[in-house]
């Protein structure tokens, strides 16, 4: 039996009933068909419910960040704001980005599910993965680097909050300074603090 494109859950039992015996078991030997069948079940089992609690940590952050680190652009068209206006649409970028991101892994698992995958709606560096791999034919084993590359959301929020406070643009108050500070030397509470050891 030759499989040419697997993107879509319901099809893996189809296979497996090709390379099964008369019990219903896979027959012995047969290596790869068991490893697609266990990364099928992980896929089940981990997209998108392993990223619930991720989704609520990610929009507390952004909260956090929507709270302490603003730009104070009023869309006024000003030279010596234009810092201030490149700032703002920056961050407006980074918050849609990220909503995307979280959205489309539980899309990704309510395609997979249903319709089918399809290879477009990954990432950039997914496609890029799929491409070097040979693998765009079966874009199932796309899903876990496609979800993983929400990492790429806390390297950003490293080098970007410590980027906002240290910077004394005219376009922070001094009082918004003064509440990051705070917030920057109090204490690290059981939630913050869970949040950094799980990533």
């Amino acid at each position: 039996m030759q499989v040419t494109y697997i993107h879509g859950s319901w099809q893996i039992p189809e296979m497996l009933q090709g390379f099964k015996d008369g019990e219903g078991h896979i027959i012995k030997g047969m290596t790869e068909v068991s490893a697609v069948d266990e990364y099928n079940n992980k896929i089940l089992n981990t997209i998108p419910h392993a990223f619930i609690d991720l989704k609520e940590d990610i929009h507390k952050i952004m909260a956090v960040i929507e709270k302490y680190c603003k730009s104070f652009f009023k869309g006024k068209t000003d030279p010596y704001l234009e810092t201030v206006y490149h700032y703002d649409l920056k961050i407006k970028d980074f918050r849609e980005a990220i909503d995307m991101h979280i959205d489309n892994i539980f899309k990704m698992g309510e395609s997979y599910r249903g319709s089918g995958l399809v290879v477009k709606s990954f990432g950039f560096t997914t496609n890029e993965l799929a491409r070097k791999c040979s693998c765009g034919d079966l874009p199932f084993l796309l899903m876990f680097p496609e979800a993983c590359q929400v990492r790429s959301f806390y390297k950003v929020i490293c080098i970007f909050i410590p980027v906002y406070i240290g910077h004394k643009g005219p376009y922070r108050s001094q009082g918004n300074r003064s509440e990051m500070a705070r917030a920057k030397n109090a204490p690290e509470s059981n939630h913050e603090k869970s949040i950094t050891d799980k990533y």
